[in-house]
């Protein structure tokens, strides 16, 4: 897989000073594009930078307007690389991303956040509290608010 070729020593791009935490966002087998852009929102909303490793959301949901481009959007190969150097990766399914956070684990030596799937309010918040403990950052009044 990719992520076993940006994972070896010396390839690690750390964050840069004074730059807002990253987080990995694994979605796994999730046809549902629109959750993958709901989670990069309500993170961005923490103030932490997402890269979702495996985005097809642009992909899958890209328009018909006659302008062919071959699987417009995805994950660019620079953030790729620079995943390593994340605060932490979260992955959001157990079983298909089983092999993937043992190598984040293993090769990366990145805390892996172990939560349910994002699946209604109680699972949501669960995920936004862990974010916001692996990052250090609060969780806005805005967000508080949305979620009831």
């Amino acid at each position: 897989s990719l992520l076993t070729k940006v994972g070896s020593p010396g390839v690690v791009v750390g964050p840069a000073a004074g730059s807002r935490p990253r987080i990995n966002v694994l979605p796994g087998f999730d046809p549902y594009v629109g959750n993958a852009r709901e989670i990069r929102r309500l993170l961005d909303q923490l103030g932490v930078d997402v890269t979702v490793l495996g985005d097809h959301s642009d992909t899958l949901d890209s328009p018909a307007d006659g302008d062919y481009q071959l699987y417009p959007g995805g994950t660019p190969l620079a953030a790729v690389k620079a995943a390593p150097g994340a605060v932490a990766s979260l992955p959001l399914q157990a079983f298909s991303t089983r092999r993937s956070r043992q190598l984040i684990g293993d090769t990366w030596g990145q805390p892996v956040l172990d939560v349910a799937p994002p699946i209604g309010i109680r699972n949501t918040d669960a995920m936004l509290m862990a974010v916001a403990e692996a990052t250090g950052t609060d969780i806005p009044a805005e967000v508080t608010a949305e979620r009831g």
